[in-house]
């Protein structure tokens, strides 16, 4: 896991929800994307280390597709939750990165 690397530099991460279009047992494609990215904010906080305070999320439904819905291995692709660190100090964030692969490789 890569919570705990991110935890100890204190970046304000961003958690964004996506969403295939197609069936789905919500309302719509806001909520499902809505739940995915608070689930796993919850995630963060509660198993992960990070912070409340900086740490947020959003819901993008269907409106940021990385692939057209055509097929199912495309509509998956869309199906997704995007971590994002903001940051003003990329030196900072470039400097986590082999932390975290370290972390994930290990399972850690």
């Amino acid at each position: 896991m890569i919570a705990p690397t991110m935890a100890k530099a204190a970046l304000e991460i961003m958690v964004e929800g996506h969403a295939a279009n197609g069936v789905t047992s919500y309302p719509s494609t806001w909520e499902l994307s809505s739940a995915r990215s608070v689930n796993v904010l919850r995630y963060l906080v509660d198993h992960g280390g990070i912070s409340p305070g900086h740490i947020g999320a959003v819901a993008f439904g269907s409106a940021r597709q990385v692939n057209d819905d055509s097929t199912e291995a495309l509509m998956e692709l869309n199906r997704r939750v995007d971590v994002v660190v903001l940051s003003d100090r990329p030196e900072v964030v470039r400097a986590l990165i082999p932390e975290a692969l370290k972390a994930r490789a290990g399972g850690q």
